[in-house]
């Protein structure tokens, strides 16, 4: 009788043991899950907040960016006109001269070649702190990509025909030409002796 009755008493304090320590488990277990879950949310509040901000900042580069263009238009009699190349969602305006000062804020044009007939010569920064880059992505044009220029004068369409990286001193591809042509250049980054020269014919 004393034999089952110890054997009783150890029955239940190994039960109680086991049932204190699964209780003990569950416990951390949960205050585990608890302190996942609050990181979790932390780091989810962190995002939303990082692509709300950087969400307002872009739509309110958008609309400088449109405010500015607009306050051009109507100020400065000095704009020639507009080069628009939708694949690389560019709409730019285009001043004469392809000094820094020109070209830090608008496409230049040069002066040598043709503004409304033959070969257009263009030329814009591809990268930079605090200027703007508007030939940044032509390197991604291909060929019969479309090209749009516009002055007060004409509105034409090119197709473009070539994508190349030319010498700094090489300037054949802004000479005259008889058919209407339009030459977008550009920097190529870290090679200070070459160009990048995009090529359209108009489309006809």
């Amino acid at each position: 009788m004393y034999y089952k009755i110890k054997k009783k008493i150890i029955f239940i304090c190994i039960f109680s043991i086991i049932f204190v320590l699964f209780n003990f488990y569950l416990k951390t277990m949960e205050n585990k899950i608890d302190k996942i879950s609050e990181t979790l949310s932390i780091f989810m509040q962190d995002d939303i907040t990082q692509f709300d901000t950087q969400d307002i900042d872009i739509k309110e580069q958008d609309q400088e960016n449109e405010k500015q263009i607009i306050e051009n238009k109507e100020n400065d009699v000095d704009i020639l006109g507009e080069i628009m190349i939708p694949k690389i969602n560019l709409i730019a305006q285009i001043k004469e001269g392809t000094t820094n000062n020109i070209i830090n804020y608008y496409v230049g044009h040069f002066e040598e070649t043709s503004l409304n007939q033959g070969n257009i010569g263009l030329a814009a920064h591809n990268r930079g702190k605090n200027i703007k880059s508007y030939f940044a992505n032509i390197k991604n044009l291909q060929e019969n990509d479309i090209i749009i220029y516009k002055t007060k004068e004409i509105e034409r369409t090119y197709l473009v025909k070539t994508v190349k990286i030319i010498e700094d001193t090489d300037f054949s591809y802004l000479e005259q030409t008889s058919d209407n042509r339009i030459t977008l250049i550009t920097c190529v980054n870290n090679e200070p002796n070459y160009r990048l020269c995009v090529q359209a014919v108009e489309k006809i």
